[in-house]
């Protein structure tokens, strides 16, 4: 069967700005809520100057907090469903993978699946079920970058689907996935890959 047209999520600070609708507004990051409905207006998510998260209606109005003392967010991404956001956190030298429930918008804490004072977390992106969360860690040579996958739910850690540098990824479902890593040695790699990692087909690099 004819594959469909991809894109394939990229691991540079640029591209993070430019998906989903993330714009630059007034010294805060703006993210739209994908697929507005009549029962489910138009909401954006933003990151405030002061690195708190707020929802708030298309006009600026109706903002609602949510509830996270002393963190500071970067680069939130709203669940393909709309309900949940996901965010890159920080305090002091801890960096966390948190995700909020947005509907209704500021209730309780967000859950946090992920983490770390020496793998800090540095570029999220949603599986197309809202099941999971996966993103990007900076690790020690010779790795370099490894790609973690989390339940949104918190119900389980994170694990490492495949670590390697360069690293670029995106769906096919929500239970596969196209991964190219490396460029050469065996840790290079193009082709689909279920979301532990496993290849589904032979489509290595040949480093020789």
């Amino acid at each position: 069967l004819p594959r469909r047209r991809r894109r394939v999520g990229v691991a540079a600070l640029s591209l993070a700005l430019s998906l989903g609708g993330l714009t630059a507004l007034w010294g805060v990051f703006v993210l739209a809520r994908p697929a507005p409905t009549t029962t489910s207006p138009l909401r954006l998510i933003v990151v405030e100057t002061d690195g708190a998260v707020t929802t708030t209606d298309a006009f600026g109005s109706a903002r609602h907090p949510f509830d996270s003392p002393g963190m500071r967010y970067q680069f939130p991404a709203w669940s393909p469903d709309g309900t949940q956001v996901a965010a890159i956190g920080r305090l002091d030298n801890t960096v966390t993978v948190d995700v909020f429930d947005a509907d209704p918008p500021a209730v309780g804490l967000p859950r946090r699946i992920y983490e770390s004072t020496d793998r800090p977390a540095f570029y999220l992106y949603w599986t197309p079920d809202s099941r999971h969360v996966t993103f990007l860690t900076t690790e020690p040579d010779p790795d370099g970058i490894a790609l973690r996958i989390a339940p949104a739910d918190a119900s389980g850690p994170s694990e490492i689907v495949r670590a390697a540098a360069p690293l670029y990824w995106d769906f096919v479902d929500s239970s596969r996935m196209l991964l190219h890593t490396g460029s050469i040695g065996p840790t290079a790699f193009t082709g689909e890959v279920d979301l532990e990692g496993t290849s589904l087909e032979d489509d290595t690099i040949d480093s020789g």
